[in-house]
């Protein structure tokens, strides 16, 4: 009976350890529902452009009026307004998204990657965190690295 007693006690300390786990595990992680986007906060932006372009397959969309204020989160309203698909890994040390693909276009195709650039100038951050303002022209374009 002891002996029973023991393992019980066990097995019970060890579904505690692991639903404390799981807790901290979520919580210290950021989790994105589908759907839903990253945010500075819920300011608009007025007027942003964004261009997607790749060998054989492009889109341009100028949105008068946002809350969709980061690169990532415009190019998610993009995707679902034109229905093509975004395949991205999130990386907790740069707290941002990494694109790995665009409309089944992936990186590493003949040796090119999606990177993006607004109003001319290459992201210093991840999509994630870069902010837009007002007249942004936002363009993710399918080739090799100019680095």
């Amino acid at each position: 009976m002891r002996k029973k007693t023991i393992v019980q006690l066990g097995i019970y300390i060890l579904l505690v350890m692991i639903v404390t786990i799981t807790i901290f595990a979520i919580s210290t992680n950021q989790i994105e529902l589908p759907g839903t986007v990253t945010t500075q906060d819920s300011s608009t932006v007025q007027n942003v452009t964004i261009t997607i372009i790749s060998d054989n397959w492009s889109v341009t969309h100028t949105y008068l009026e946002t809350t969709n204020n980061s690169v990532y989160s415009l190019l998610n309203q993009t995707a679902q307004r034109y229905h093509f698909s975004i395949n991205k890994t999130y990386f907790t040390g740069y707290d941002s998204f990494f694109i790995e693909s665009i409309n089944g276009i992936s990186n590493g195709m003949d040796n090119k990657y999606w990177q993006f650039e607004v109003n001319g100038q290459y992201g210093n951050k991840g999509c994630s965190n870069y902010f837009l303002s007002d007249n942004d022209k936002v363009i993710w374009r399918f080739q090799k690295s100019p680095f």
